[in-house]
């Protein structure tokens, strides 16, 4: 009995051991969750602040590419106007050009009548004075028309060279608005893969931030559960002390009736031997009785005498072996069990089996809890019925 309570307390002790290193783990399992939780929870606020800045950027390049539409509408129109003039010149440009083709044609007719009419023509007579006044007169008229034809031929040739000029000008402000605006289409092709990208990034960030969202619900749920574990493992603990307690106060209170045990035992041994004593006496005077008795009275029959056996042979008369059988001598119906007088000096040995008979038949299954020198204690294991003082006990 004792050894059993000795083996529920240590394995008592043990699941209170492993108790306590699991609720460790688990301790250690919370600190790490949380760990992981603020990190994750920065990590988070990282892709926030980033989110933020991505925003940001694709805002400020939404803006620049608005402001290069803008621009680019603007060069758009003023290239058109600039084409508009280049085409403005190039007609003006034809036209004083056909008007300089028409005054050198002027030139050219006038000086051939200016030589027709310096040959000599018959002048009639009367009249020289007269032809010569009107010839003087006409050459002046046509040299004056020649110097305001060379004249206006001089400002066409400026005006030509201007509007050359500004065609040159024009073509060359016309080609640094295109390569204008090819930059301006580059830079705007950049901006809107510049702007893809980032909302790549920024769906990809988003898409993270969900799937950190929901490891993070994960890991709040993990540690909910952890705790509730670690909940239930420190009232498991508690009712594993508490039982513990209750084990050692019920080993106490075995001990203490172990103790009380021990008395009666002590009682009995002495009045187990007061009472061989008593036996003994009486059977002497039997003896002596018997002898001087006639040989033919045989009336009263004795029981058994039993007798140390020596050097392993069995009494004569007896039917059984003395060391392995006995009788019940006291019974204790409060602590279950009964008392046989059978002990160290029978060979009997603790947690050792016996079966009580009653009229040939086991009544009982009983097995040694302590033993004394003449007489054991034993614990009654299973009863078919009510065992009294004097049932018969064997060894099996």
């Amino acid at each position: 009995m004792e050894q059993k309570t000795r083996l529920i307390i240590v394995v008592l002790a043990a699941v209170a051991i492993l108790s306590l290193i699991a609720a460790f783990g688990l301790n250690n399992t919370k600190q790490v969750l949380s760990r992981d939780l603020e990190k994750t929870k920065q990590d988070l606020n990282s892709v926030s602040q980033e989110r933020d800045s991505l925003i940001g950027q694709i805002n400020s390049t939404k803006e620049d590419r608005r402001r290069l539409q803008e621009k680019l509408d603007l060069i758009t129109r003023n290239l058109d106007q600039l084409s508009r003039e280049r085409d403005d010149y190039k007609q003006r440009f034809e036209t004083i050009s056909r008007e300089k083709d028409e005054l050198l044609g002027k030139i050219q007719s006038m000086s051939r009548e200016t030589t027709q009419a310096s040959q000599q023509p018959q002048i009639p007579q009367g009249t020289e004075d007269a032809y010569w006044a009107n010839i003087l007169k006409q050459k002046a008229d046509l040299e004056l028309q020649v110097t305001n034809l060379r004249d206006e031929l001089k400002k066409m040739q400026i005006k030509v060279e201007e509007t050359t000029r500004e065609k040159a000008n024009a073509d060359l402000q016309l080609s640094s608005v295109n390569q204008e605006k090819e930059d301006l289409d580059r830079k705007l092709k950049y901006n809107e893969r510049l702007v893809e990208l980032l909302s790549s990034d920024l769906v990809k960030e988003t898409k993270d931030r969900r799937a950190m969202e929901e490891q993070m619900g994960t890991l709040k749920a993990e540690n909910r559960g952890l705790k509730s574990q670690l909940k239930e493992l420190g009232c498991s603990k508690i009712n594993l002390e508490k039982k513990l307690q209750t084990l050692e106060d019920q080993n106490s209170t075995l001990e203490r009736r172990m103790d009380e045990t021990n008395t009666i035992l002590e009682q009995k041994v002495g009045e187990m031997i007061q009472v061989k004593e008593e036996v003994s006496k009486a059977q002497s005077e039997t003896s002596t009785d018997a002898s001087s008795a006639k040989p033919e009275s045989k009336s009263v029959e004795l029981p058994p005498i039993v007798v140390k056996p020596q050097q392993g042979q069995a009494v004569a008369g007896s039917s059984f072996n003395t060391m392995q059988e006995g009788r019940v001598i006291a019974i204790n119906k409060d602590n279950n069990f009964v008392v046989i007088d059978l002990g160290e000096e029978k060979g009997v040995k603790q947690n050792q089996p016996f079966k009580i008979y009653r009229n040939n038949q086991a009544i009982a299954d009983v097995e040694v809890i302590q033993v004394r020198r003449a007489i054991a204690a034993c614990d009654i294991v299973k009863a078919a019925k009510e065992i009294r003082v004097g049932d018969t006990v064997k060894a099996f």
